[in-house]
């Protein structure tokens, strides 16, 4: 339970620090902020590092 946990908190971070990012380059480029974009890039990029590292820790469990 508890390392299910942390990959849903480090999938979120992960995803919250690429969003920022991305809106800074928004930013950059004079561009409003753009909420729902915001949270696209949260939501798509915090699920996708979540599945990649859950499949990542799924396979090295295998081979032990």
């Amino acid at each position: 339970m508890n390392n299910k946990r942390q990959l849903i908190i480090r999938s979120l971070t992960g995803g919250v620090v690429y969003a920022s990012l991305m809106a800074g380059w928004d930013y950059h480029n004079n561009l409003p902020f753009n909420l729902w974009k915001f949270l696209f890039y949260l939501l798509f990029f915090g699920a996708s590092l979540g599945f990649f590292e859950y499949r990542q820790s799924k396979r090295k469990t295998q081979d032990q």
